[in-house]
């Protein structure tokens, strides 16, 4: 019979967690860098046009960054969910076996 199983590595789960969580603070920096204005005479009156269509695509971009951190913290809350899960399933084994070998004798 072939070992096709997978092994779950909870540490390694965690780590990579952690790892999920920095891209998610460093794409919220990039939001808040983001929060900046432009006036809308920023390229003066003639150039109105320009500052507003600048100003809609930079409420996109935003919007858009908000979404990537905000998906990457659901990927963290699941990964952390999973370690959890993970530890949990070991556990009860581990306590339900113990009982086997008390019941049995060792």
């Amino acid at each position: 019979m072939s070992d096709d199983g997978f092994k779950a590595d909870v540490p390694v789960i965690k780590e990579h967690s952690g790892q999920v969580q920095g891209f998610a603070n460093r794409v919220k920096t990039a939001h808040g860098a983001a929060q900046t204005t432009l006036d809308s005479n920023a390229f003066g009156i003639f150039g109105q046009f320009l500052a507003m269509q600048c100003t809609a695509q930079g409420e996109l971009t935003k919007s858009a960054i908000e979404t990537g951190a905000r998906a990457l913290e659901a990927i963290k809350t699941a990964l952390d969910e999973t370690a959890a899960e993970y530890e949990r399933t070991d556990q009860e084994n581990s306590d339900f076996i113990k009982g086997v070998t008390v019941e049995f004798g060792k």
